[in-house]
């Protein structure tokens, strides 16, 4: 995560300067449209994208974290709608951050009844890797009614505290560079509520209407004396007899907020909803500099902006809210049981969250707050397993005190027995890498090679196969780092059969784009190339797979061969890991051979892109450079 941000303030900077330099540039040579005004409309449109380049990352966070409340909210909006008491169920969250390129799945339970709620999260995957959230997940726990709004953390409690309420509003965003205070999650509720729609309130006034056909109603809201920008103003309704079609929210302005289409199941009296499609437009927001903010010179006047608007969510996004009936408490209760965002066209999903396991709940307030403690805090097992792991990371087992590892053969026995019928996939998924953790220790291969396929069993059999891409790539990693090169060579198949078997081409190339990126170089030369003997791909799908695995490749042998300029330690213990199996003279032969491979690949399709054309230069470089290798070997 540190390198991350490191990475996206470095860019900032370099973008923020060419700005600056640009727009002096055009303020001294006259190249601004003519007179002031016209001048800085210019200037400010071009700070906007560029002086504003840290903000999307943190927005992109913003909009996964506050997804932790959606099941919650969408639940307690259901059993206002249909009735029903306090019910209990559990949730899977996966949270895709494509500009960040991560990928974060939450498991969860929620305790809702209609007007109160409370969250625990158990697990998150994938747990060796970046999490890309602003807190460690695993014992968060939220609680919200109409009094507060409170937060706490069984291991790191810097954001512990109670909010009472009302919040107020969130005011200008001002995080940047990938970071997100948590804290700030208790806006969303409110703003969420904001721009709720209930059939329940919308029904009566169809009803009274008393008319059987398509119709159009429009409603206008009070304005308040402070009227802010993302105030609601009108409800257009469309309507078929007592069916509610469409519901249109727009601001005083005119301007679009909310789009929410209804589709049913059954009729007349026993028609019920069976989902929910909304359509949230991109819209400008303030966001906030520390200090004075950038500085904009026009000729010889300079000014400062500290705050700026730019345009979220970009594209704007489409949620997707499926409903099913339940039995709760002898009546049937329409409740959500998936929850899908995507992109405001629709193309790319986001986060989907997964509702299972609902049941109606008995328990007092303080006997729920005690089962969500039960749920999600480490036990004093898994307590002294993490403390262990912190004791004894990348240390040689030679290097351990005998009662410890007493204490570690006694948590294997624990951690191996069978889990109770109704242990959940997340909790099973704790248990599977609290194993994992004992033997990476113990420098136990028969332990690792058994749970790392418990692992991805798990992970594919509760329909989460990208996950075997992230996670099982990062236990494989740091099993090398460990010290174990020989058992991340037997890991290494057992991942490559299950992630190939569950993804496509499309996900395992943007998988491994963003891997190179990172210098986890090994395992996707091979995923790819297990990818690329396995599926029937298109030309350039095969040819951006060919091209990305030379460049892997690569870097790898370019690696080995310049051993003294690497760094860091776990690019080291990537280099030790690729000698265990290989050396440098077979190393090039398979860069030789791949690079044939890709260029085959590219003299195969009929109209190469840029993206093709560019990845073809640095494949032509590359083997310029085996050539000149070859040449002055011999």
């Amino acid at each position: 995560m540190r390198r991350l941000i490191m990475l996206i303030r470095a860019l900032c900077r370099s973008v923020f300067l060419t700005w600056c330099v640009a727009t002096a540039a055009l303020a001294r040579d006259g190249n601004l449209s003519e007179g002031p005004k016209s001048a800085l409309s210019a200037a400010l449109h071009s700070a906007r994208k560029t002086a504003t380049v840290g903000f999307p990352a943190s927005l992109e966070m913003k909009e996964n974290v506050d997804s932790l409340l959606a099941p919650a909210l969408a639940v307690r909006e259901a059993l206002l709608e249909g009735g029903g008491t306090t019910v209990r169920f559990d949730a899977i969250l996966e949270l895709n951050a494509p500009l960040c390129r991560t990928y974060v799945v939450l498991f969860v339970r929620y305790w809702v009844s209609q007007d109160s709620y409370r969250l625990a999260v158990t697990w998150a995957e994938p747990h060796t890797g970046s999490l890309n959230f602003p807190i460690y997940p695993s014992t968060l726990a939220i609680f919200s009614d109409p009094n507060s709004f409170e937060m706490s953390h069984q291991l790191v409690h810097t954001y512990d505290g109670v909010s009472v309420k009302p919040i107020g509003h969130r005011g200008p965003f001002r995080h940047r560079f990938n970071s997100y205070a948590l804290p700030d999650i208790r806006f969303t509720e409110q703003e969420t509520l904001d721009l709720c729609v209930r059939l329940s309130d919308i029904h009566p006034l169809i009803d009274a209407s008393g008319d059987s056909g398509e119709r159009v109603l429009d409603m206008l809201y009070p304005q308040s004396t402070a009227p802010r920008k993302d105030d609601l103003a009108k409800m257009t309704v469309r309507a078929t007899g007592p069916r509610v079609d469409e519901v249109i929210l727009v601001d005083s302005d005119g301007q679009l907020l909310k789009t929410v289409q209804y589709e049913y199941s059954g009729q007349q009296e026993a028609r019920r909803l069976n989902r929910q499609t909304m359509l949230l437009p991109e819209r400008p927001i303030t966001v906030a500099f520390k200090g004075e903010g950038p500085s904009i010179t026009i000729g010889s006047e300079k000014r400062r902006y500290p705050q700026l608007e730019i345009m979220d969510p970009p594209g704007g996004r489409k949620c997707i809210v499926d409903y099913q009936r339940v039995e709760l408490g002898g009546r049937a209760v329409t409740l959500p049981n998936r929850i899908e965002v995507y992109t405001g066209d629709g193309k790319q999903l986001l986060r989907r969250a997964r509702i299972y396991n609902v049941t109606s709940c008995e328990e007092t307030a303080e006997q729920v707050g005690k089962s969500a403690e039960r749920f999600s805090h480490f036990d004093a097992n898994e307590i002294r397993c993490r403390d262990l792991l912190i004791k004894y990371w990348l240390q040689n087992r030679s290097e351990m005190v005998r009662d410890d590892i007493d204490t570690l053969e006694d948590l294997r026995k624990h951690f191996g027995q069978q889990p109770a019928a109704s242990t959940t996939v997340g909790e099973q998924l704790k248990r599977v890498n609290m194993l994992l953790q004992v033997d990476w220790i113990l420098d136990d291969p028969n332990g690792l090679n058994e749970g790392f396929r418990a692992y991805t069993r798990l992970l594919q059999s509760n329909g989460l196969g990208r996950m075997v891409l992230f996670g099982g790539e990062n236990l494989i990693e740091t099993t090398s780092r460990w010290g174990q090169p020989d058992t991340a060579d037997k890991l290494l198949p057992v991942w490559l059969d299950a992630a190939v078997a569950e993804n496509d081409m499309a996900g395992i190339l943007d998988f491994a784009s963003a891997r190179v990126a990172k210098g986890s170089l090994w395992t996707t030369a091979k995923l790819l190339e297990k990818a690329l003997e396995d599926l029937t791909v298109p030309a350039d799908q095969r040819f951006a797979g060919e091209a990305l695995r030379c460049t892997a490749l690569s870097r790898i042998a370019e690696m080995v061969q310049n051993p003294d300029d690497i760094k860091s330690d776990v690019d080291i213990a990537r280099a030790r890991w690729v000698l265990y199996g290989t050396n440098e003279a077979r190393l090039h032969e398979e860069l030789r051979a791949s690079v044939a491979a890709a260029q085959r690949s590219f003299a195969a399709i009929d109209r190469p892109t840029r993206q093709d054309q560019a990845w073809k230069q640095k494949l032509d470089a590359i083997e310029q450079n085996l050539q000149g290798d070859r040449s002055d070997r011999q």
